[in-house]
């Protein structure tokens, strides 16, 4: 048997319950009665004190142990090493080799140009923090799931060292698994539920020995935690969890029974050191249950291009401490992003936030008959050359194109050129004045790059005979005539790299892609191991030591 056992006193069975919203914002309540709800979660607690657990009395408690079961490291971003980022390997092992690599030997990948786009794109993202992968990585060790003997023979959790290939690989591998279909869309089912309603599901979950993540989000930032404990307080429920931007400290996410609201101080530390307290309603809490990431999983974005029927746009940044921000014009309306706050007038289009921070991954999604749009990027310090971010643009019936660089404008000015100007039969693609961005194209077995000097463009015009076709911009104005690279499948992925030469003529570059060495899919374990345990009983759980931060 694992360790994961709860200690529960109640009398009363859990009801899931449902409610109607599916934003990440807080709604509106329907009622303003919540007794009932108050009721049975309480029935479910005792008279108890647990000190251990500060004031309120004892609901329901894991054994969970600081300085023992959590990581004795904060979260972090992205690792120097690329092998401890995520990898090819990371993809194969979520999606096979041959949803993310050229069919073929199985002991080598060559990467499919969106596969390449793809990593640039998470491992981005990543350098806002890798809490989803560390939430669920510390809820699958302390269910038994995992052991921390895989990682360099660790006796505990907290004797594992940060420095260990094997342990970053297993953070990216849970990070990514909150970006599919089939985490996300029971992400999204949660935050149907208000916050109570979360938390009775919460401890119904624990009663059956299952585990979980907890997501938040305020403005435009999301975290994620493990839960594994709750108490009662006079005004509040208390959800205890283990936050991996506080190792060694017990936090508490409160849920006040009269409005029905959740609230959790000291969520997040701003670039200057301030702190934020966060707070929400139905919409911006939410319940993803382990279970739910055991797969398989579907490749999200490794679809024909035939199959592409959405207009997706995705930003992430990669400076923890300058994040980029979008401001997105059509005819249809409007979507701004900001530190504070987020603005959408386009019907039917939405706007998902990955748990990373201020900077994770944003994906705005546009209505089929969106039209014509504009694109441009801002950071709060657009003086420094710091506001680096990757955007992707997917269209119907076009390639993907990626931007990487220092996209954030200096000012808002109508007379600023955009950098993404979306038309009905071309993308153009133009670098602010003073900056330099890297283009690629992908579509199916072709990958184009580019880079492009302040006041440069390159066009990407709509896929026709089975191939992309691109032509540049000088600053000048001067159009080079249309480059053409087949997109007709092979057994090689061919790589074209597009400048153009003093004269205003295009100078292309073509080469094959090498294949690397790979190893085959990597299934995940989702039994619980067998191990050597103690239970702490009901009325005497264990002391918590508590640490400051590393």
């Amino acid at each position: 048997m694992g360790r994961f056992v709860w200690r529960f006193i109640g009398v009363a069975s859990l009801i899931l319950l449902t409610s109607c919203s599916n934003t990440k914002t807080p709604a509106t309540q329907q009622t303003t009665d919540f007794s009932s709800l108050v009721q049975r979660v309480a029935s479910n607690c005792t008279d108890a004190p647990v000190p251990r657990l500060g004031q309120g009395n004892f609901c329901i408690d894991s054994g969970f142990t600081f300085s023992k079961d959590d990581f004795s490291f904060a979260n972090w971003g992205r690792s120097q090493k690329a092998d401890e980022n995520i990898t090819i390997q990371t993809l194969i092992d979520l999606f096979g080799h041959n949803s993310v690599c050229l069919s073929g030997n199985e002991k080598t990948c060559t990467a499919r140009p969106i596969t390449t786009q793809k990593l640039i794109e998470w491992n981005s993202a990543l350098a806002g923090g890798r809490c989803e992968g560390i939430a669920t990585l510390s809820a699958r060790l302390h269910m038994g799931i995992d052991d921390p003997s895989q990682f360099n023979q660790s006796v505990t959790v907290n004797s594992i060292r940060k420095n260990n290939r094997q342990l970053n690989q297993a953070l990216v591998y849970w990070w990514a698994t909150q970006l599919l279909p089939e985490v996300a869309n029971r992400a999204e089912e949660s935050r149907l539920h208000s916050p109570l309603e979360l938390l009775d599901d919460l401890m119904n979950g624990f009663i059956n020995n299952d585990g979980y993540t907890v997501g938040m989000y305020f403005n435009n930032a999301g975290h994620s935690v493990m839960p594994f404990a709750v108490t009662e307080r006079a005004k509040t429920f208390v959800i205890h969890v283990y936050d991996n931007n506080y190792p060694g400290e017990r936090r508490e996410i409160e849920i006040d029974k009269s409005l029905n609201t959740w609230s959790y101080n000291n969520a997040l530390q701003r670039g200057d050191g301030t702190f934020v307290d966060w707070r929400g309603g139905t919409g911006s809490l939410e319940l993803t249950p382990i279970a739910s990431r055991e797969g398989p999983f579907q490749c999200p974005f490794c679809l024909d291009i035939e199959d592409v029927k959405k207009t997706t746009l995705t930003v992430s940044s990669q400076d923890p401490k300058n994040p980029v921000y979008v401001r997105l014009n059509s005819r249809r309306g409007d979507i701004t992003t900001t530190s504070d706050s987020t603005t959408n007038t386009i019907d039917g289009a939405t706007i998902e936030t990955s748990k990373n921070g201020i900077n994770g991954l944003l994906t705005i999604t546009l209505p089929a008959d969106i039209g014509d749009f504009d694109v441009n990027f801002q950071s709060n310090n657009n003086v420094s050359m710091t506001g680096d971010a990757v955007a992707t643009l997917v269209r119907p019936n076009m390639a993907s194109i990626q931007i990487a660089g220092n996209i954030a404008l200096q000012s808002t000015k109508n007379s600023e050129s955009s950098v993404i100007s979306a038309r009905k039969e071309s993308t153009q693609i133009q670098a602010p004045r003073d900056r330099i961005l890297r283009v690629s194209l992908a579509a199916r077995n072709q990958i184009t790059h580019s880079t492009l000097r302040g006041g440069t463009s390159l066009i990407a015009y709509r896929l026709t005979d089975n191939s992309i076709e691109v032509s540049l911009k000088g600053a000048n104005g001067k159009n080079s005539s249309p480059s053409r690279f087949s997109m007709q499948p092979g057994s090689f992925v061919s790589s074209s790299t597009l400048s153009m030469n003093n004269e205003g003529s295009v100078v292309v570059t073509e080469s094959r892609v090498d294949a690397m060495p790979v190893l085959p899919q990597r299934k995940q374990n989702f039994t619980p191991q067998t191990r050597t345990s103690t239970t702490t009983a009901v009325e005497s759980p264990p002391s918590i030591v508590i640490y400051e931060p590393d």
